[in-house]
């Protein structure tokens, strides 16, 4: 590989392997399963190393995790956290053993169960619970004192006289405790969590205390990070450490032969669903701290330890029906349904099939005997189809809808329902309108919505404030209880923002960010019906794709009498949302290409947050493009309006106080 195609590679890992790096450290919602990832991390380690000339200090192997969000007060760590190197083979595991023996005589290794959870640093002073923090980058941290303090199996007091005992540990949910809060949130029409470790960062960082407290989290305890005079290996510091309270891995074993260490593994992944805690692989580290320092470290990793991963749990299972569903804007889905597997301890039965393409390239259909395994380990995904042979026959998406019978039509690679009238295309809209973005009318699940409009009670978005109590209770599922708290949710649906309802009606083209936009500028839904394309085309950040389609809505006499109706009933046509203050007040800001660190969503709501504004088009009016793209049609027109371009380390800079 020639220098030029080297450099392009290695930008092309270091891209992927940041972003995936953000969604799995910062934002605790993981695309790939660490398996994925890490091969990532193998590949641009590899390439680094037979080019050491090209290893950068903003290279992700030289970086731990991922900077925190900005949400909790960042804090620095007084002992930093460190990643374990991770291996894959055992190969790999007696390649460290001998490393290690090189520096140290007849070591004696400590095993123990890795767990999957999220990291913190836990500090006591004078034996009282004193402050707390998420590992972040390694070096700073999230200040997370209050919300740890909630959990109940921590000690909030230890006995010891010592000034000052740092201990690390992993937040996890247990099984129990993970059922009943997907349970609450599917209750109150939330959506649920979809593996333990999510659920357990996401309640440990929420802004309300009381929140986690609720979430029933609990804390284990594997490190002890300042030394204690008189415990001289990782052993007795853990005998130490469960001796104060805290609660301690009971998986540990000690062995002196690193062949040993195999069978362990093994006898670990076997016994996995029986720990209180998800596990995704097995530690080994030396268990002597004075020869932990003979070893040192890299400038990442600890030299005395290393992480071995499992693979993701893959598993064969028959496919027994393909289901269609048809989207919002008419596309259909097709579903796999198969015989019922085990994976990661849940129970999967279904995975998406994308598209007719997708099908195609794995020659799948019904009775094929399919590879699942988790996508990220959360989302199911197909991995090949062992029936995969040339000359069989491969399943066809009809072309007919399966909820209206309307001939359908192929647009690009996807094919959609055109009917105005399909109610599979109306139950989606009524999904959305109700969505949290939207009106975030709880209570309304795709199963009520699919009996309302089956049973012809809702026919068009305005119905829905008009339904009786007694259309309600006609429905089976719903009791009285249930029907005075979607009753309470509808009128509370009514107060929200004028950008919420214009978001909410499902405009193409027109998002959560297009709507706050138009709502600054024109304030009164009832001055939408006279807006004329080139007024909204003058608003900064508005296309003509955006304006065009905004404006064909209202044009239309039935959608225009069916608004006329939501008013009636008191949904609130004004904006009132107040500006933020903060850094970015008067500032705007365009994006363009593809990000790093963060989604289109999260990089618009960092951004509103201080009080600045996203945009989608470039004007003289923007102050700044974040890009981390060399070339393109923005950034052209950036260059020659003199708009700022900055990149997302610059973003990171400013929204951290950084660069001024």
């Amino acid at each position: 590989m020639n220098l030029s195609n080297l450099k392009k590679k290695i930008k092309e890992l270091r891209e992927k392997i940041r972003y995936h790096s953000y969604k799995y450290y910062t934002v605790d919602s993981p695309e790939l399963s660490d398996f994925e990832f890490d091969n990532l991390m193998m590949e641009l380690k590899k390439i680094e190393q037979d080019n050491p000339d090209l290893i950068t200090s903003d290279s992700p192997t030289q970086i731990v995790g991922h900077l925190p969000l900005n949400i909790f007060k960042k804090v620095s760590h007084d002992f930093k956290m460190d990643s374990l190197q991770d291996v894959f083979s055992y190969d790999k595991i007696y390649e460290f053993d001998k490393h290690v023996r090189e520096v140290v005589d007849n070591p004696t290794y400590i095993i123990e169960p890795k767990i999957d959870g999220l990291s913190v640093s836990i500090k006591y002073r004078r034996g009282q619970y004193y402050f707390a923090a998420t590992r972040g980058d390694g070096f700073i941290g999230e200040d997370v004192t209050l919300n740890l303090a909630t959990i109940k199996n921590l000690p909030k007091k230890i006995h010891s006289s010592l000034v000052d005992i740092n201990v690390r540990g992993e937040v996890f949910i247990s099984e129990e405790s993970f059922i009943d809060l997907n349970k609450d949130m599917a209750d109150i029409g939330k959506p649920i969590f979809k593996n333990k470790r999510n659920a357990a960062a996401g309640s440990l960082r929420q802004k309300d205390p009381n929140i986690t407290k609720h979430r029933n989290l609990s804390v284990c305890i594997f490190n002890l990070q300042n030394d204690i005079e008189n415990i001289i290996n990782h052993h007795s510091s853990l005998n130490f450490l469960k001796s104060m309270g805290f609660l301690v891995s009971s998986y540990f074993m000690i062995g002196d032969d690193i062949s040993k260490s195999i069978k362990i593994i093994e006898d670990i992944y076997k016994d996995r669903i029986n720990y209180p805690f998800d596990i995704d692989g097995v530690v080994i580290k030396v268990d002597s701290f004075e020869s932990r320092k003979d070893l040192g470290e890299t400038s990442k990793f600890p030299k005395w330890a290393v992480a071995y991963k499992y693979p993701p749990e893959e598993k064969t299972t028959k496919l027994l029906d393909i289901e269609l569903n048809v989207g919002r804007t008419g596309t259909i889905t097709p579903t796999a349904i198969f015989d019922s597997i085990d994976l990661g301890g849940s129970i999967v039965r279904r995975a998406v099939l994308h598209n007719q393409d997708f099908i195609d390239f794995h020659m799948i259909n019904i009775g094929d005997l399919l590879v699942i395994r988790k996508a990220g380990e959360i989302i199911p995904e197909i991995v090949r189809n062992i029936n995969k042979n040339d000359n069989k026959d491969i399943y066809k998406i009809p072309m007919i809808c399966p909820e209206c019978g309307y001939t359908c039509i192929k647009e690009d690679i996807f094919i959609k329902c055109v009917n105005e009238f399909c109610k599979g295309v109306f139950k989606k809209s009524l999904v959305h309108f109700v969505s949290r973005d939207g009106m975030n009318i709880s209570g309304f699940g795709e199963g009520i919505i699919d009996k309302l409009v089956s049973l012809d009670l809702v026919k068009d978005l305005s119905d829905i404030y008009y339904l009786t109590d007694d259309q309600f209770l006609s429905i089976p599922s719903i009791e009285e209880k249930s029907c005075f708290n979607i009753r309470q949710s509808i009128e509370k649906s009514k107060t929200q923002d004028l950008y919420r309802f214009i978001f909410s009606l499902g405009i193409i083209h027109i998002g959560l960010n297009a709507s706050k936009i138009i709502c600054k500028k024109f304030k009164n839904l009832d001055m939408f019906h006279t807006i004329k394309k080139e007024d909204i085309i003058k608003i900064d950040g508005i296309g003509d794709i955006i304006a065009k389609s905004f404006v064909d809505y209202f044009s239309c006499q039935k959608n225009i009498d069916m608004i006329n109706r939501i008013k009636l009933s008191g949904v609130n046509f004004i904006h009132q949302k107040e500006d933020v203050v903060g850094l970015f007040t008067g500032v705007s800001f365009v994006v363009t290409g593809k990000l790093l660190g963060y989604t289109r969503k999260e990089i618009f709501e960092i951004i509103e947050s201080f009080g600045g504004e996203y945009k989608t088009t470039i004007s003289s009016k923007t102050n700044y493009l974040l890009t981390e793209d060399t070339t393109g049609s923005k950034l052209e027109k950036a260059k020659k309006l003199g708009v700022v371009i900055i990149n997302e380390s610059q973003f990171n800079d400013i929204i951290n106080n950084k660069n001024k």
